[in-house]
């Protein structure tokens, strides 16, 4: 047990100390995961495998952490979004079958990576083909069906603690149904025996714990099961109201308009090879 643990520290010792010897030396994250390899003694070790992530995937970690992810190339300070850039290079390659003739050379001669890498430009100017079976799949039927969920199940919802769990409220808040409607909400959990300020303003939810404020248009008092319930839709705030389950001081129809600017999550599967903007 021992080894096994002093084997998994010199693992991320090993990346993260080479990964800084080549960034004190100006290189660049790509320019270092390509370099950077397991000393022999490690690298034959079943439990240092890449398995959710490879050396190359962790080199780059180690650079964003220290410099974040900028490269020092200007050119990358400001660059096109993917599917404007992808339409203008496929158009300098001659366009997308010109590049699909020369990518099918490079393919024949086992020049796999980049295949992929330039394909996915082609992909992204006319999005209806990749190399991968799974994008393959995707492009030629189109994504899977899923029926919309919870993101979470009860259990791991009632595991969250406050601090956590008003954060991921705060990442599913719609900026433009939030526009213009600035409130701060008192919330006293008393099954937890906690108390916090909710402050939406300039369409960003914030909270602080431990807090209570004179300003707010509303003070409620709960149980966190009682809101997860809510969260989870098998219970509507105006029931839990009427039950005594939710107390309300102050402004009532507050609480309405703030879950309402929420967004419901979506199903687990999505598009992965097509590029993301303007879709909702």
């Amino acid at each position: 047990m021992l080894d096994h643990l002093e084997s998994q520290r010199d693992l991320y010792k090993h990346i993260h100390d080479q990964t800084l010897r080549l960034m004190n030396k100006g290189w660049r994250p790509a320019e270092i995961a390509e370099a950077i390899d397991l000393p022999p003694g490690l690298a034959e070790r079943w439990t240092a495998r890449g398995y959710y992530g490879s050396v190359n995937h962790n080199v780059k970690a180690v650079y964003q952490r220290y410099l974040s992810w900028y490269d020092a190339n200007p050119c990358n300070l400001h660059p096109l979004p993917p599917a404007r850039a992808a339409a203008k290079l496929v158009d300098y390659m001659g366009g997308a079958a010109a590049a699909i003739a020369r990518a099918k050379a490079d393919f024949a001669k086992g020049e796999y990576r980049w295949v992929a890498q330039v394909m996915k430009e082609v992909v992204y100017a006319e999005p209806w083909r990749n190399a991968f079976l799974y994008g393959a799949q995707e492009l030629r039927h189109g994504v899977f069906p899923l029926p919309a969920r919870v993101s979470m199940g009860a259990d791991t919802l009632a595991g969250l603690t406050n601090d956590v769990f008003f954060d991921m409220m705060a990442i599913r808040l719609d900026p433009a149904k939030a526009a213009g409607r600035p409130m701060v909400i008192n919330w006293h959990f008393t099954d937890r025996s906690e108390k916090l300020v909710l402050t939406l303003k300039n369409c960003t939810l914030s909270h602080r714990l431990g807090e209570w404020s004179d300003a707010a248009v509303a003070s409620i008092t709960t149980t966190r099961g009682t809101l997860d319930a809510i969260v989870l839709g098998k219970l509507t705030a105006p029931d839990a109201q009427a039950s005594g389950a939710l107390k309300i001081e102050g402004d009532p129809s507050r609480l309405a308009a703030l879950f309402a600017m929420f967004e419901q999550p979506a199903g687990l599967m999505f598009d992965v090879l097509t590029p993301g903007e303007g879709r909702p």
